[in-house]
């Protein structure tokens, strides 16, 4: 779990934990976010594009892309 930064359209900021923080660029992740004020939740999938230690950054992923983006990182390793 982590604690959500920013977020926009296209992706978002997220701050992690320590037991999260080996996420590498590439890696597809499935995440809730709670939008509070507008008492809604929205379950999304997004690819890590940057990771600086404590932060990432995330690029939502449509999802028939979802597996595209699972197999490529898997290929590339």
């Amino acid at each position: 779990m982590g604690n959500l930064k920013n977020v926009s359209k296209t992706g978002a900021l997220v701050e992690l934990p320590d037991s999260t923080r080996a996420l590498t660029h590439g890696d597809v992740v499935h995440m809730t976010i709670h939008l509070f004020s507008l008492k809604k939740t929205h379950i999304v999938h997004a690819e890590v594009i940057w990771n600086n230690g404590s932060s990432v950054g995330l690029q939502f992923v449509k999802k028939d892309q979802i597996l595209e983006k699972m197999f490529s990182k898997t290929n590339s390793r």
